[in-house]
């Protein structure tokens, strides 16, 4: 049970650690201080609660007296964990104040080391196996296989084995350019339609601690405009422009026999709707009474 640590408790306890005795004593005077004895050492110790959760910070080797010489005495190790339990009800991590203190440096040069250290993320590789798993398992075949496909030019190789998190709008910016430049403009037009999306969704609450992609990276992402072509500049094909079209009679012929009733009211009105609104085939088919 807590009990207030003194002198003598600290005395009795390198006593007991010579002995190879091991077990804490917690500290009436400051919630969640423990010495912690065990046959190797006699540690400070505190227990917070930070964002919700139980966590246990070492705070350095205990001495005896009053002076913080090669470890803590017993009023420094009070002070450090009354520090560090104001830090944890503030919503602050503690550790990157420990780490100052037992490395010799300030919080800043901390704080920026953090910084600078890689974050952890998926590879290239895995956030699009993951991505297109997802869209295979939520959205029809078809989406599945154009997502698919817009995510298979060469140009997007350059960012195999790299970290999604480590890579930046202007260099799948540069990728897209390249797939532009040989030709493929509708392409490029799709590939940044799908890579919106692709990280868009690796940047969702669900998995962001896990690809630490940060909202909003492709927002601004465009393709090169089109190379303009002007009326004249290109021979004009009649049966290009025409595509693949029926014949006009063939069209009347159909829009007539379904007015007439030959087939089931749903399927006449269908065939009518595909005629004159010109609609994909899952508009019309989706489409109820």
């Amino acid at each position: 049970m807590p009990t207030l640590i003194t002198a003598s408790t600290l005395k009795a306890a390198f006593r007991d650690q010579r002995q190879s005795e091991r077990y804490d004593v917690s500290d009436t005077r400051i919630n969640g201080l423990q010495l912690r004895v065990k046959p190797t050492s006699v540690r400070w110790s505190v227990r917070v609660r930070l964002h919700g959760e139980q966590k246990r910070y070492d705070l350095g080797p205990a001495v005896e007296g009053d002076q913080n010489i090669e470890g803590l005495s017993l009023p420094g190790a009070r002070a450090r964990a009354m520090r560090v339990c104001e830090m944890a009800r503030n919503g602050h991590d503690p550790a990157t104040f420990l780490a100052a203190i037992a490395g010799g440096v300030s919080i800043e040069t901390q704080l920026k080391i953090k910084a600078e250290k890689p974050k952890p993320s998926w590879t290239w590789q895995k956030a699009k196996q993951e991505f297109l798993a997802e869209i295979k398992r939520s959205r029809r075949e078809d989406t599945h296989r154009d997502y698919r496909g817009k995510l298979l030019p060469k140009e997007l190789a350059r960012f195999e084995d790299r970290m999604v998190n480590c890579i930046t709008r202007n260099e799948v910016a540069a990728a897209i350019a390249d797939v532009h430049s040989r030709g493929a403009e509708a392409m490029a037009e799709g590939m940044v339609r799908v890579i919106k999306r692709f990280w868009s969704w690796l940047a969702e609450a669900v998995r962001q601690d896990q690809t630490n992609v940060a909202d909003g990276v492709m927002m601004k992402l465009y393709a090169p405009p089109r190379t303009r072509v002007e009326i004249g500049e290109q021979a004009f094909d009649p049966e290009d422009e025409k595509g693949d079209a029926p014949p006009e009679i063939e069209i009347g012929r159909a829009l007539v026999i379904a007015r007439q009733g030959y087939f089931p009211e749903r399927i006449g009105l269908g065939i009518e709707l595909l005629i004159g609104t010109c609609q994909r085939r899952r508009a019309i088919t989706g489409a109820n009474r």
